[in-house]
């Protein structure tokens, strides 16, 4: 992956789609957190529910020298938020009914399928 053009703005920042594989990040890349410590950033953004950890592999040659996972929880917004569907009441379509269970407990009894 070519990180050399990303010292930008985290608005700015170009979104690289990582697959199933993975992908390795450049040496220019791992140069600059090498050098300085306080740089080097990576944002994650998921774009689909996922319960999958995301995974760094550290490889030397053909071995694999080390691993860490960064366990992650990826679901959509309607979620993550009560929902209170007001429509009805100035006379509008309902089309999805008030969820007002709490939020972040997904995968527990009586909460909505994360």
């Amino acid at each position: 992956m070519d990180l050399s053009q990303s010292r930008k703005n985290a608005f700015e920042a170009d979104s690289i789609k990582v697959p199933d594989n993975g992908i390795a990040l450049d040496s220019d890349f791992l140069d600059r957190v090498a050098d300085d410590t306080d740089k080097g950033i990576l944002m994650v953004e998921g774009i689909k529910a996922s319960t999958k950890p995301l995974i760094l592999e550290i490889w030397q040659g053909d071995d694999l020298v080390a691993e860490t996972k960064l366990q992650l929880s990826f679901s959509g917004v309607e979620d993550m938020c009560r929902w209170v569907n007001l429509r009805g009441v100035v006379g509008g379509d309902v089309d999805r009914a008030t969820d007002t269970s709490e939020p972040g407990r997904c995968g527990n009894e009586g909460h909505r399928k994360c």
